[in-house]
């Protein structure tokens, strides 16, 4: 998966991103109070913090495929993954626990939240791997 699919992807979540956002102001605004409002504040926030980390480690990619070192992309790459998971297992978790309140997928959550913190281990590394130019 070249940097040109983790642009795509980015693109597809900021825009279910603005689309939840929206959502959770207007259509959810009765229903989302209290804990169920903090829930998904907090699966938003993430959601949109890490589409702009998938963006980066699609810059990333760019540079090591475009670099001298294009062997390095594995790093920015397995990033990109994790971020995406990230999104999918902790977000997406907390905006059903949100949503329909109690959720079985409660377990994804800590699942999901491990997946940013190795994705960000993984854009460490990348910076140990990128090319001089």
């Amino acid at each position: 998966m070249g940097f040109r699919f983790w642009i795509i992807v980015a693109g597809l979540l900021g825009a279910l991103g603005v689309f939840l956002g929206a959502m959770g102001s207007h259509m959810l605004a009765d229903t989302l109070t209290g804990d169920k409002a903090v829930f998904f504040e907090k699966a938003w926030r993430y959601h949109m913090i890490h589409v702009f980390a998938i963006l980066f480690c699609s810059w990333l990619i760019w540079v090591f495929d475009h670099g001298m070192e294009s062997h390095g992309s594995w790093s920015a790459r397995l990033s990109a993954v994790f971020f995406f998971m990230g999104i999918v297992l902790f977000s997406g978790s907390l905006y059903m626990k949100a949503i329909m309140g109690g959720s079985p997928l409660i377990p994804l959550i800590p699942i999901g939240g491990m997946s940013f913190i190795l994705g960000w281990v993984m854009i460490m590394v990348s910076g140990f791997r990128i090319p001089r130019f």
